[in-house]
């Protein structure tokens, strides 16, 4: 049994060895894969709306691929990707409908951003208000707003992202604009950091302030009680001073204890002192890196932020950290917002176009695009008809990435323009598809890649071993007994 396994096991070495004699290797070990732009269609905010959408046509103008990285704001502007969704509206209605609608097109692409090296910092110029929305080939007034975006578009969910939108700044939360905030400076002494690398200072509150909220620089850990109150939260002592904001009426100092690690069960010696207090508003605070020149409203930005904030609120009482040291503006989800009138029994044309940025995969020996189109928020609409895609494109759809989500390239009929699918009613999954400059992009394997697979594998097969090897060993026991057994039964005749 012992040569068995050392037999499976020098098998499985062997073909991890040839595994990766055969598998190609990159030159290039850096990042390989950039986040692009989800677009989702336009959604009404009134969800009583009558309109029903009689037909859709979705056309995607790709005549170039984006660079990874752009050098200069000429060079990102210049990029002309893009898709256009076309409505046919129609009112069963007996009244007038004015019917106010959004269009979300993603958070701005990691790649459409760029060195500014008079500003000393990396911006992303403004490349949405190029396009817009049109009704009846007519141009309409378009808005381009914003809202906090901290999840996958797969998750999105049009009514609840929508709740984000505000026509001024909020006045529904506890984070108002005039709240008044106490930021505490606390300096950290007396920790043996040398002998306690992992030590943690930790705070308890008193769950019954209801008109408190408290937010940690440096926040490790919390707890909350049976009632979702704060108990305590820990700090990292990573720095020499910690920052406690304290939003609403003044608590005072807080009271910490010390600990070697994050488990909060040896107490250390340590101590913290207040050597700063000053006060502001969350106005103020929220404000602080809003830039009016980024074309982002400064009630949208404020929302954003109070968004952000409610969405990482830990126990009640207790705010999750810094954001982002209060910058949100990679967090922003974009929409266009426009509005139609349409009379009874009138139909009308709605055209809206958005800048197209897929993601890009550079893990082959050319890299692939993958462009996403969200279609099932069209549900929401009282009524759907048909729908026409067309893909305009000199490049090769190719095997999907995320066939889960995709549409199956067969069922695409090739043109001289590209790519067309017509389809009645909207698509049983979310609209998917990959192009690539040639036919059969093959992927290309770094070490990381290569490290990655003999890992996976060896997780699948450890287990497979471990069952079967003890069944191994009592086959044979079970068999070394019959055999012996049959023996005696010889000898004794």
């Amino acid at each position: 049994m012992r040569k068995k396994t050392k037999v499976a096991l020098a098998a499985l070495l062997a073909a991890l060895l040839c595994l990766l004699a055969v598998l190609p290797a990159s030159a290039n070990s850096a990042e390989s894969y950039w986040e692009g732009v989800n677009a989702s269609g336009v959604l009404v905010t009134d969800g009583e709306c009558p309109l029903v959408v009689e037909h859709e046509t979705l056309t995607f103008d790709i005549a170039e691929f984006p660079a990874n990285h752009f050098g200069s704001a000429k060079d990102y502007l210049a990029y002309d990707a893009s898709v256009t969704a076309e409505y046919t509206f129609y009112n069963p209605s007996d009244m007038t409908v004015t019917a106010n609608l959004l269009f979300p097109f993603g958070i701005n692409p990691y790649y459409a951003e760029f060195y500014n090296s008079e500003l000393g910092e990396y911006v992303t110029p403004d490349n949405a208000s190029k396009y817009g929305a049109q009704v009846n080939g007519a141009d309409v007034d378009t808005v381009i707003r914003h809202s906090y975006w901290g999840g996958s578009l797969y998750d999105f969910d049009p009514a609840e992202e929508m709740a984000k939108l505000y026509s001024d700044y909020r006045t529904d939360s506890f984070l108002t604009f005039d709240l008044p905030v106490y930021i505490y400076t606390y300096s950290v002494s007396g920790v043996d950091r040398e002998t306690y690398r992992s030590a943690r200072a930790a705070t308890y509150f008193d769950g019954a302030l209801e008109k408190t909220r408290f937010m940690l620089e440096h926040m490790s850990g919390y707890s909350s009680d049976e009632n979702g109150n704060a108990g305590f939260a820990s700090v990292h002592l990573s720095d020499p001073e910690i920052t406690v904001y304290v939003f609403g009426e003044d608590a005072g100092e807080l009271k910490w204890e010390f600990y070697e690690n994050g488990s909060l069960e040896t107490r250390i010696e340590g101590s913290m002192s207040v050597v700063d207090k000053t006060s502001t508003t969350f106005g103020e605070l929220a404000m602080q890196c809003y830039d009016p020149a980024a074309g982002i409203a400064a009630h949208d930005w404020f929302n954003a932020i109070v968004a952000q904030l409610e969405q990482s609120g830990k126990p009640i009482g207790l705010y999750g950290g810094v954001v982002n040291d209060w910058d949100i503006s990679g967090h922003l989800l974009q929409w266009y917002e426009y509005q139609i009138k349409i009379a009874p029994g009138e139909r009308l044309t709605n055209t809206v176009k958005a800048p197209l940025y897929p993601n890009i995969d550079g893990g082959y020996d050319v890299p692939i695009y993958i462009y996403e189109y969200l279609t099932s928020p069209a549900s929401l609409w009282k009524e759907f008809g048909t729908l026409d895609i067309y893909v305009n494109t000199p490049y090769v759809m190719v095997k999907e990435r995320k066939g889960e989500f995709s549409i199956a390239p067969g069922e695409w009929i090739k043109t001289e323009a590209g790519y067309e699918l017509h389809i009645d009613g909207l698509p049983e999954r979310d609209l998917v598809f990959t192009l690539s400059s040639t036919e059969n992009p093959k992927r290309v394997f770094n070490a990381y890649s290569v490290l990655m697979l003999v890992l996976i594998l060896i997780v699948v097969l450890v287990p497979v071993l471990a069952v079967a090897l003890p069944v191994a060993v009592v086959i044979l026991i079970v068999r070394a007994i019959i055999k012996r057994k049959k023996r005696k039964k010889t000898q004794q005749e």
